[in-house]
């Protein structure tokens, strides 16, 4: 309620481009999108040239599902204003986000030379590299995407991914570590450093992970599944059948 007091205060000097983006953006944070919307246009309306302007009323437009009407409004402005590349890395995440990927390419690929990549960005570049067979260019756009954006989950989720695909398991671990710190209650993470560990060959690692994570996730399958594996690369083949029926009845 303060921030909109200040913002009815402020708008006595609603000809300041300055404070309608403020507006916009605070408004957007409300998720007042009605509000955010009227302020953005007015905004363009007062800067029409103005890229940044554009931004906040696209960002007003697709956060109201106005994602048809967005793209139009951005590739018009990007035909007189080709050299926008937050333009086009904006409309090109959109395009992404709809499974618009070859549509999406060259805009995504324009919008890496703004100053400072957005949001999702390298994440969306990571997808269309894997999808070409280059691993290690998706890795790379992973790793930068995660120095500025660290608790985008979907990207580290999909780095650690790729990583053990290259077997790269000594990083893929250090990515599990941090997911664990942010997310300790889902029990796929525990079971992820388990294998990890499992796969570096650090047996009694693997096994403390496990008991421990299963004193918290009793009964859990595939927790269990990788007991069992563990105690049969231990030679412990009895007790490893036991516990694998145990998962399979899990």
């Amino acid at each position: 309620e303060r921030a909109r007091f200040y913002i009815d205060e402020a708008m006595e000097y609603r000809t300041s481009i300055m404070v309608l983006q403020l507006a916009t953006m605070i408004y957007g944070r409300l998720e007042d999108h009605e509000r955010a919307f009227s302020f953005a246009q007015q905004g363009v309306d007062q800067e029409p040239d103005n890229p940044q302007a554009l931004e906040l009323l696209l960002t007003a437009m697709v956060r109201q599902g106005e994602y048809a009407e967005a793209e139009t409004l951005a590739i018009e402005f990007l035909d007189t204003h080709p050299d926008a590349d937050g333009i086009a890395g904006f409309i090109g995440i959109v395009l992404a986000e709809q499974g618009r990927y070859e549509e999406a390419q060259l805009l995504l690929r324009q919008g890496m030379n703004a100053t400072f990549p957005r949001r999702k960005m390298r994440q969306h570049m990571a997808m269309i590299a894997y999808s070409s067979g280059e691993r290690m260019d998706a890795i790379e756009l992973l790793r930068e995407e995660l120095v500025d954006y660290a608790d985008n989950d979907t990207a580290r989720k999909f780095l650690i991914r790729l990583l053990e695909e290259e077997l790269l398991y000594e990083e893929q671990l250090e990515q599990i570590e941090v997911m664990l710190g942010l997310h300790p209650e889902d029990p796929k993470l525990h079971h992820a450093k388990a294998q990890v560990l499992f796969n570096l060959e650090d047996m009694d690692g693997c096994g403390a992970v496990l008991e421990a994570a299963l004193e918290s996730f009793e009964g859990h399958p595939e927790l269990l599944l990788l007991k069992a594996n563990l105690l049969m690369a231990r030679g412990q083949s009895e007790e490893g059948h036991a516990v694998f029926a145990e998962a399979q009845a899990a």
